[in-house]
């Protein structure tokens, strides 16, 4: 095996693990139905979750020369990016439901300043990692922008907020899908 095959094998693992934790608690909600008050905001953002770490696992094997020259650095870098994405995969839906059941609306604005923190921090992530390999301009202004919104949620209690900006980073991330096809 190469380091390009071992990176790639690694990075594998940790994302079919994160799929795993997001189906299993989509499963538990699925078993509880009957206790649980529906709401379709945390079930957008855990698809928007669900396609953001398809899109970054499939940029990945899409791309395996990016992990040819890849230095410790860009390894420990990728290493914290991976364990940021993981706690964002397992903020987005309860991880238990107890026997009165859960309202998902409640959930998600209890929860919404943690899962938006973290995944500012993913983002604040790549943003400085995009300046230092200088990337171009308009890509950095969209990552500037992007973080700007993420912050917004974060911060806001605002149901259309939320809406719109979990409605923006989902068309965000089928772009950046599409534009791979």
């Amino acid at each position: 095996m190469t380091q390009s095959d071992i990176i790639i094998t690694f990075y594998t693992i940790v994302y079919g693990l994160m799929l795993l934790e997001l189906a299993s608690r989509l499963h538990l909600l699925i078993r509880k139905r009957k206790v649980i008050k529906w709401h379709f905001l945390p079930l957008l953002a855990s698809w928007y979750v669900f396609l953001m770490v398809l899109n970054n696992w499939w940029t990945l094997s899409l791309h395996p020369e990016n992990t040819k020259d890849f230095s410790v650095l860009n390894f420990i870098f990728y290493g914290h990016l991976l364990i940021v994405t993981y706690l964002i995969t397992t903020s987005v839906l309860p991880d238990k439901v107890e026997k009165m059941g859960i309202n998902l609306k409640e959930f998600y604005f209890e929860n919404h300043i943690y899962f938006w923190s973290v995944s500012s921090i993913s983002l604040l992530m790549i943003l400085l990692r995009n300046i230092y390999v200088r990337i171009e301009t308009i890509p950095l202004m969209i990552s500037m922008l992007v973080l700007g919104i993420s912050i917004l949620l974060t911060i806001s209690k605002k149901y259309w907020i939320h809406y719109f900006g979990v409605s923006i980073f989902i068309i965000i991330t089928i772009m950046q899908i599409i534009s791979q096809i």
